[in-house]
């Protein structure tokens, strides 16, 4: 807490800190270590720099007792080590496009104490250097059909995305989604609010909104191409079959299964050639009598 009350100064010259000491727990061991209080003009600002495991009891404590001294209207940070694994448990990287351009943020399984703070109001955050990351709900999603779409075959993938829950993670958030964003850009606020961060949610938010869109077009088109008539090949006429047939083509009628597909018809002569028994051929021996004149063979 000390640490992080010197970054703020650097960052925060004009600024009232001040720690806050809970009397109840003098010579006690503290659960969740004095809050860090932050006074810009009519603003009030109360950090809180957990490192042990927190207790619901010990959270519904501290968070009562900051209303009763600050009231409604101050702003109640929670604010975790990135690199602590007590209180960021890493679950993987997802890539968005809040601004048509491919960025990767850290995605974390919250803790029940950081769902039990979102609940109640508090803002989370993780601090990384001199930057806060702060979170958004994410949880996959199942489009629910509606008439005239087609999530069959191709789209079938497509029903299945994932849907986002700010400025606060909700309940149903299986997970959160963070937003870096500059300490500066914090201090740059009265009020300590993250602009920034916020603009990419709702960014996020309308890409969203117009992947679902998109989707549910393309499950309407589906829906049109499956439903126009396939091309059928219409009968052909029997008139139309025996005119345009050849004249030595004979074809067996369609009422007979069993019909064999008949032989063109040859030519007259090509027929008496195809009939006509062969005859053996006798080959002539050569004789010196055949040869010689008649006289001289007498």
């Amino acid at each position: 807490m000390l640490a992080l009350h010197d970054q703020l100064l650097r960052v925060l010259p004009q600024a009232a800190l001040s720690l806050r000491i809970d009397p109840d727990l003098a010579g006690q061991r503290w659960e969740i270590p004095p809050s860090l209080i932050v006074r810009r003009g009519e603003h009030v600002i109360v950090l809180e720099r957990p490192r042990r495991l927190l207790t619901p009891d010990a959270v519904a404590h501290r968070i009562t007792a900051t209303r009763n001294q600050h009231g409604t209207k101050a702003a109640h940070w929670w604010i975790f080590d990135r690199d602590d694994p007590l209180h960021c448990d890493v679950a993987g990287t997802i890539n968005v496009q809040p601004y048509d351009k491919t960025i990767t943020h850290t995605k974390v399984r919250p803790t029940p104490a950081q769902r039990q703070l979102a609940t109640a109001g508090a803002t989370v955050g993780w601090l990384a250097g001199d930057t806060v990351l702060l979170p958004y709900g994410g949880r996959q999603r199942t489009y629910t059909p509606q008439p005239g779409e087609d999530w069959s075959g191709d789209m079938a993938s497509w029903k299945r995305d994932w849907t986002i829950s700010h400025p606060r993670p909700t309940d149903g958030a299986t997970w959160w989604g963070l937003v870096p964003q500059p300490l500066l850009a914090l201090a740059k606020r009265p009020d300590f609010r993250p602009a920034t961060a916020h603009a990419t949610m709702s960014a996020l938010q309308r890409a969203e909104q117009g992947r679902e869109r998109h989707r549910r077009r393309r499950a309407r088109e589906h829906a049109q191409r499956g439903a126009q008539p396939t091309a059928q090949q219409l009968p052909i006429p029997a008139t139309a079959v025996a005119a345009s047939a050849p004249t030595d083509v004979r074809t067996p009628p369609a009422s007979l299964p069993h019909a064999t597909p008949t032989v063109p018809s040859l030519p007259p002569t090509a027929r008496l050639l195809q009939q006509a028994p062969s005859v053996p051929v006798h080959r002539l021996r050569f004789t010196w009598a055949a040869l010689l004149p008649r006289c001289w063979r007498h």
